[in-house]
């Protein structure tokens, strides 16, 4: 009984993002696919283009929007700064494993309304009280 509610569940969630039918051509040129990682009722919660997605459905909705508008969709993840830190590392997870080739992360305060670009490109280091920057690192590379 589970399996066919989630079947179901999995249904409307394709059949509602495939509703605004755009080709793929004008997809990937037109605005980015937003992914807001919200705080509610003290545990996150998910939307895509402004639609409630389950947290374990989050994998299939992103799945159908690579399929309809392509990789190369640009994507905005946004993630309310009430989130563990944990959450914007699950979303890059998953956000990575789908495909996408341009995402941009931010981190949103929902006291100001204002938001902050996070750029995850770098290499974890290990942990210190003064860690090397990035633009240190680069430059003991070269």
């Amino acid at each position: 009984m589970k399996t066919n509610i989630q079947a179901v569940q999995l249904f409307f969630v394709i059949a509602i993002l495939l509703l605004p039918g755009l080709s793929r051509a004008e997809a990937t040129n037109a605005r980015p696919v937003v992914v807001e990682v919200k705080f509610q009722n003290g545990k996150a919660s998910y939307e895509i283009e402004s639609r409630s997605v389950r947290s374990e459905l989050f994998l299939e909705a992103l799945g159908v929007i690579i399929r309809r508008r392509g990789r190369e969709a640009r994507v905005i993840v946004i993630v309310d700064s009430r989130n563990p830190i944990s959450t914007l590392d699950n979303a890059r997870g998953i956000v990575s494993k789908v495909g996408f080739s341009e995402v941009h992360y931010f981190v949103m305060s929902a006291e100001t309304q204002r938001m902050a670009e996070i750029t995850l490109d770098h290499p974890a280091v290990p942990y210190s009280l003064n860690p090397e920057t990035a633009p240190q690192r680069r430059a003991t590379r070269q």
